[in-house]
């Protein structure tokens, strides 16, 4: 659960009334799993303060109760940067539905994340344990969730969260069979630790004391894009954590959506136009082997075409010579005179 900024503009005031307080145990971002948990009847809420607001110290808790007016309310706890925050409740009802939400204040007012729900169940000796498993899409930047959309060769990150409840829980083993189109790419953690063995077929995690939680982390990839069909493909991907006979499982789902490619006009010339008679290679072809014929046979007649224009041009000529003679000879005969 993710508390929205409390910004300094607020003016909301604060001023409810709440039932009992039920035990609880205030934890730190290191020790905090990354989203709410139930383990029969106790309740691990789960939240992050994003922004301080500018103040030093602000306030966080969570309301809760069995209907939506949250008459029941954790003691408030000083927080000092953003990050996230947990806190334990114990002693609830088993099998039964709460709601919740965190709250956080500073000089500037209140914040409210979103109101949400949790059934207790009846807790099992030597049970006594959660799991909760999340997703992030390393290659898009997300954050944690339930859900990630994702594209083919997209990196996620795998995150399983286990927490001992009020009793200690042993031989712990962690399984996570990654679905078709989902495949391991190693770096697995424990605790932000580095870790050998398989998360396929099983790591073994050992004991865990009441409260204690341990957070394994892995890298998996989407497969190519020729592994899915066009539009969206739900992979669930499915943790079962196991303690001697007894055995808890979560889910999270990594939407894959695979793009179909957009037949696209292309504005490259080609030569071609929608009229036939011009799109044709044959017209051009018969036009020229007609003229070619009618040359062969004389129809045209063109060499006597060419024979007549000759013979035109050389008369053409001569009479132009002759002309040309003649004013000369008259132009020579009246020098003489004027002489």
């Amino acid at each position: 659960m993710v508390i929205k900024k409390v910004k300094k503009n607020w003016l909301v005031l604060f001023v409810l009334p709440f039932g009992l307080l039920a035990p609880f145990v205030f934890s730190l971002a290191q020790t905090c799993p990354l989203s709410t948990t139930v383990s029969g009847t106790t309740v691990t809420f789960s939240g992050e303060l994003t922004d301080t607001g500018g103040d030093s110290v602000n306030y966080v808790w969570f309301e809760y109760g069995k209907t939506s007016a949250l008459s029941l309310k954790t003691a408030e706890q000083a927080w000092t940067q953003v990050g996230m925050y947990c806190i334990t409740v114990s002693g609830l009802d088993s099998s039964t539905t709460y709601f919740y939400r965190a709250g956080a204040r500073n000089t500037a007012g209140v914040s409210y994340g979103e109101t949400k729900s949790f059934t207790t169940t009846t807790p099992q000796a030597g049970t006594d344990f959660s799991v909760s498993k999340t997703v992030r899409n390393l290659s898009q930047g997300t954050s944690f969730a339930e859900s990630v959309a994702a594209n083919p060769t997209d990196v996620i990150v795998v995150a399983i969260t286990v927490r001992a409840g009020l009793n200690s829980v042993s031989n712990v083993t962690v399984t996570d069979n990654l679905p078709s189109g989902l495949n391991f790419q190693g770096d697995l953690r424990v605790d932000s630790v580095l870790r050998s063995g398989s998360i396929t077929s099983g790591l073994f995690l050992g004991n865990l004391a009441a409260g204690q939680s341990s957070t394994i982390t892995f890298l998996a990839n989407v497969a190519q894009a020729q592994s899915f069909a066009f539009g969206e493909t739900r992979l669930t991907n499915r943790a079962v954590v196991t303690a001697g006979s007894a055995s808890f499982s979560d889910t999270a789902e990594i939407v894959v959506t695979r793009a179909q490619v957009a037949g696209a006009a292309t504005t490259i010339p080609t030569g071609f136009t929608d009229n036939i008679l011009l799109d044709s290679f044959l017209i051009p072809l018969v036009l020229a082997l007609a003229g070619v014929w009618l040359f062969k046979s004389r129809i045209l007649k063109f060499e006597e075409w060419v024979d007549v224009r000759k013979k035109q041009y050389r008369e053409y000529k001569s009479d132009k010579t002759l002309k040309q003679k003649i004013a000369k000879i008259r132009t020579d005969e009246i020098i003489k005179k004027v002489v």
